[in-house]
């Protein structure tokens, strides 16, 4: 029924949770009002302190796939169908390898990442 999902044994589930655990709650920016929480509100520099760290780069995956899922529905909920994008035309790994390209422009070091998925999300293409 699900043939894109990936099941996971408990000890990868045990440290994906712990690693969002620690990212969640050791943030610098607990006192500040985030419009964006998380890795996809953290600056551009942070983004690669993130993916230094063990499964970082899988952590940072699955948090892309996450950010532009909700954004898709949050689309389908304010009835914009139209403007739905196909998440899967490229991998998780491409949309990575994005990031990480515009991240290393220069004047974008405290960019937030997820003004980097917005532009990775238009670049889509739409749903039919």
């Amino acid at each position: 029924m699900f043939p894109n999902v990936i099941i996971l044994d408990n000890l990868s589930t045990m440290k994906i949770l712990l690693t969002l655990f620690v990212l969640f709650f050791s943030s610098q920016t607990l006192s500040e009002e985030l419009a964006s929480w998380g890795f996809t509100g953290d600056s551009c520099n942070q983004f690669f302190k993130i993916l230094e760290l063990e499964n970082g780069e899988e952590f940072a995956q699955v948090a892309i796939r996450s950010f532009l899922t909700g954004f898709n529905t949050s689309l389908a909920f304010q009835n914009k169908f139209n403007e739905l994008r196909i998440l899967n035309h490229n991998t998780s790994e491409y949309a990575l390898s994005y990031i990480k390209n515009n991240c290393k422009k220069g004047d974008m070091n405290e960019t937030q990442v997820w003004i980097v998925l917005y532009d990775y999300f238009n670049n889509l293409p739409l749903a039919e």
